[in-house]
């Protein structure tokens, strides 16, 4: 690993413990899952500790010393400088910064005001270097982010760096990165030292949410008084979006036909009129142009990446449960130009960084399903095609996630669970449980039929599925939980067998007991998840979503 140089944070009170593999101080008191922590426990956190040496530990190994040539100085700081006068938010974060063993690498991004921050460390002889990939926007003097790390929090402050007795340098004032969050239940911070330049990542999830390491005057900015035509045409159509969000925009949209090429047109009026007949119910139960199923507020265009014959927008929605409630919802409009008239191609979602998808390979998912072959495609005029060479190929989920799965799909999942030999001993259900996880979904078949099989919490590995019902018909509040811990809420709807959320993940029923089949973000594949009964402790902020959503907040 490149510039492992060395952080190393000390001990100055006994309710502190330490991580040496990822240089983690972690305060020894419980937390409430993966969340951004508050300013009194970022505070509490720096009043702990401080930059000096761990006790005994990695000190007889590792200098402190700032072994930087001045070039090197010197490049980071004209980058800084650079990009202070573009985007001084984000500027004081950026750089590659070290602590022992791990590197905290602050890209700048063509999306005013966000960070897209890599850590890289080592995980041990087998597992080697790993790469974990966050996003956030700068709020005030924090960088608040979401990701692989988990909800993260970085601060930059002046700390002093204590040097062991063995160095021959003094004790010295230095600028740090603090990262901080929770770990195994617990609130931690992270420190880093000694930033140098950054290098390009070869890397697609980088290149599409628009991070790089180059210097803002080689990105091409667009000037306030140079507005690039497709920025207007993002600009008006969003205008009138929100001019109309709170009727039914959908039945609105022919309004706004030209400002979309005809292959996108074609499959969204399409797949709108399939989902408003009762079989279709569901098929599209997500704002397109929000990727939320809550209020939209506000937008604004952040920033335009151009090509000769196309351009990525960029812009950040407010949506949320309530205007105190909005949350930054970030998307990139693919426009191209046609005939010299330029038009949306696509809607591509960030939120879900690093999971990213887009619309149109949703919408010829639903056109392609055979059930629904008697609605008929209006006349829409020819297609032009997104060019070849631009970066915005839109990434998972891709048309095959999008469709309903195969007689293949449902083979290879029964495959799987024949040659485990027993599956039903993955079943976590132990004593009565059983007979109490049958009797809840019996209960709810009277009030929620189609939703009552899928009812109660599912797992594989070490990533859950809680399903809850909902008074509304169809309906359910499906919270995951990744394997760092993360919970998320999200609006599911039963179409016959299958139970659709967030696009196109969805869990599928293939008759038997307490073994369903899932999908998500990846490759489409199906699996088995098992019952179980682990309980979720569920957050204020994920019940009151689910209240308001009419969904319950318990299982059995």
């Amino acid at each position: 690993m490149s510039n492992s140089r060395n952080l190393l944070v000390g001990l100055v009170a006994a309710s502190i413990s330490f991580d040496v593999g990822n240089n983690w101080m972690a305060i020894a008191q419980n937390s409430r899952s993966d969340r951004h922590l508050s300013e009194q426990e970022i505070q509490s956190l720096i009043n702990s500790v401080q930059l000096s040496r761990v006790v005994n530990r990695v000190t007889d190994r590792v200098g402190l010393d700032d072994k930087r040539s001045q070039f090197e100085i010197n490049s980071i700081n004209q980058f800084v400088s650079a990009w202070q006068r573009v985007d001084p938010s984000i500027a004081p974060f950026l750089g590659n910064w070290s602590a022992y063993q791990e590197n905290l690498e602050l890209y700048p991004s063509i999306i005013r005001g966000q960070v897209c921050v890599i850590r890289e460390y080592f995980a041990g002889s087998r597992e080697g270097t790993k790469r974990l990939l966050n996003v956030g926007k700068v709020s005030g003097d924090k960088l608040i982010t979401d990701g692989e790390l988990g909800k993260r929090v970085f601060v930059k402050r002046k700390g002093i760096l204590q040097k062991p007795s063995t160095s021959a340098f003094p004790n010295q004032e230095v600028e740090y990165v603090g990262m901080f969050g929770t770990i195994r239940g617990r609130n931690g911070f992270s420190a880093y030292v000694f930033p140098i330049a950054l290098k390009e990542i070869n890397d697609n999830r980088f290149t599409r949410l628009g991070c790089t390491a180059s210097l803002p005057s080689k990105m091409q900015p667009q000037t306030s008084k140079q507005k690039h035509p497709a920025e207007s045409i993002v600009s008006d159509f969003y205008t009138w979006y929100f001019r109309n969000n709170n009727t039914n925009y959908r039945r609105m949209l022919s309004q706004k036909r030209e400002s979309f090429t005809p292959e996108l047109y074609k499959n969204l009026d399409r797949a709108i009129r399939i989902s408003d007949t009762s079989r279709g119910s569901g098929m599209l139960n997500f704002d397109v142009f929000s990727n939320a199923q809550v209020e939209s507020y506000s937008f604004q265009i952040d920033s335009v990446a151009s090509q000769e014959n196309s351009a990525e927008v960029y812009l950040t929605l407010q949506t949320g449960l309530g205007y105190s409630r909005r949350r930054p919802n970030p998307i990139k409009v693919l426009v191209v130009k046609n005939n010299n008239r330029w038009q949306i191609a696509d809607f591509v979602y960030l939120r879900e960084s690093p999971n990213i998808y887009s619309l149109l390979p949703i919408l010829r998912g639903i056109n392609q399903k055979k059930e629904f072959s008697e609605i008929p495609w209006g006349n829409y005029g020819t297609i032009p095609s997104v060019p070849a060479s631009s970066s915005s190929k839109p990434v998972k989920p891709t048309d095959t996630i999008a469709k309903y799965p195969t007689n293949d799909n449902f083979k290879k999942v029964d495959r799987i669970l024949k040659a485990s030999k027993n599956p039903e001993s993955l079943v976590k259900l132990r004593g009565n449980q059983a007979d109490q996880r049958r009797k809840f979904q019996k209960e709810w078949e009277s009030r929620n039929p189609a939703a009552a099989k899928f009812l109660g919490a599912w797992y594989t590995g070490d990533r859950y599925f809680y399903v809850f019902p909902s008074t509304a018909k169809g309906g359910t509040c499906i919270v995951t939980q990744d394997t760092n811990g993360n919970l998320t809420m999200q609006i599911g709807t039963v179409l016959n067998r299958e139970l659709r959320y967030s696009g196109g993940k969805g869990i599928f029923w293939i008759d038997r007991t307490n073994i369903v089949a899932s999908r998500d973000s990846g490759s489409g594949d199906l699996y088995p998840i098992y019952a179980t009964s682990e309980v979720p402790e569920l957050s204020e902020s994920i019940i009151g979503d689910m209240e308001r959503q009419k969904c319950i907040t318990k299982l059995p």
